[in-house]
């Protein structure tokens, strides 16, 4: 009696149970991987929407501001996990004992098997990374208007300066937001260190970045050589001298009006 109970009652039932666990746990861990990083993504968008918010509180040209436009990659590894996860949903529907969404799943660990080990492909990076799911556009908007400028990337047309421009007020924007705290409209922490920001810069490119600096409520400490002092004078009060004389270096803030009288009176 106890023999025939467990082979034709409890058996089944345990066998039912024990695969409706491993299906369920056997694609959990892959399952939620993607989950977080399509979670991830989403919140990449929303800070670029709320990155655009800060660009339009300044204008890049007289009457026009920059806006972030992301855009999801299309890559056939990405189109081919995305077969693959649904392959697996639909198996794990199927009464084989299984059979079906093992294979299924075997499919997709494998994609993301080769994935790993080819982690440099572009591709590759798409499915690990959530970051390299979205490429980014430029665009130019008439505040009067609300014309927008065609859409363009870093490396569409548009001269080097043109380009150096649009990164250093990009970059700008995106540190006045990540310092600023919620419901704030100024940075928390402003100060920020520039070392030989504008060694390659035209003086009328520089001029423009410091007064976007100036606009977006941050601090600038300009780490400099001699030949940038000229450019620089025109925007800063002060600056710290660094002296070595003998085997001690030190720091001096001094004025620039100070700093006049001490080299006339040498």
């Amino acid at each position: 009696m106890p023999l025939r109970v467990l082979t034709e009652e409890a058996l089944p039932e345990k066998r039912t149970r024990f695969l409706e666990y491993l299906n369920r746990s056997s694609d959990q861990g892959v399952t939620q991987l993607l989950a977080s990083i399509d979670e991830e993504v989403d919140a990449i968008e929303e800070r670029i929407a709320e990155l655009n918010h800060t660009l339009v509180k300044v204008d890049f040209r007289s009457g026009r501001y920059l806006q972030l436009l992301p855009q999801r990659m299309k890559d056939e590894r990405l189109r081919s996990l995305n077969i693959a996860m649904q392959k697996v949903r639909h198996a794990a529907l199927k009464d084989d004992g299984g059979q079906s969404h093992f294979k299924a799943l075997q499919e997709m660990v494998a994609i993301l098997r080769d994935a790993g080990e080819n982690r440099r492909l572009q591709g590759s990076k798409a499915l690990l990374d959530p970051r390299f799911r979205l490429q980014f556009f430029v665009v130019e908007v008439d505040r009067m208007t609300a014309e927008r400028s065609p859409p363009r990337t870093g490396s569409q047309s548009g001269s080097g300066g043109e380009k150096e421009l649009m990164a250093s007020h990009i970059l700008t924007a995106s540190l006045s937001y990540a310092l600023c705290p919620p419901a704030a409209t100024r940075p928390l922490y402003g100060t920020v260190v520039l070392d030989e920001a504008f060694s390659k810069s035209s003086p009328s490119a520089a001029t423009r970045i410091i007064e976007a600096l100036r606009i977006f409520s941050l601090h600038p400490i300009f780490v400099t050589p001699n030949k940038e002092i000229g450019l620089l004078k025109k925007h800063t009060r002060k600056v710290v001298c660094v002296q070595r004389p003998g085997k001690e270096a030190s720091l001096a803030s001094i004025s620039w009006e100070k700093l006049e009288e001490i080299a006339q009176s040498q």
